[in-house]
């Protein structure tokens, strides 16, 4: 994807695993992509068997990736939710807190 971001750049032993079967909400298809520093990449390459990818998925994938307009409108949605809910927390103040035993 055009411009993406990860964690995984940022230390040698982060992975992050991404779902575009949860971005573009077509369940079933599973399909995602693993991003890590090179050398974790090829730890992860010789562990997993092979995991294939039907040719429907890859098709849909294909196109998938070149949906950068929906993907930054999701982007903003999710910060504007996380915006909204943060703020509600907060706005319940200690009583809206607790603690798990």
């Amino acid at each position: 994807m055009k411009d993406y971001q990860s964690l995984a750049g940022a230390a040698a032993n982060i992975i992050t695993l991404n779902s575009l079967t949860k971005l573009f909400a077509i369940p079933g298809l599973r399909l995602g992509f693993l991003t890590a520093a090179p050398t974790l990449c090829a730890q992860v390459k010789e562990t997993l068997a092979p995991w294939s990818v039907n040719s429907l998925a890859q098709a849909v994938g294909a196109e998938l990736v070149r949906e950068e307009a929906y993907v930054e409108a999701s982007r903003t949605y999710v910060a504007r939710s996380c915006r909204s809910f943060t703020g509600s927390w907060v706005r319940c103040g200690p009583a809206g807190l607790s603690r798990g035993r």
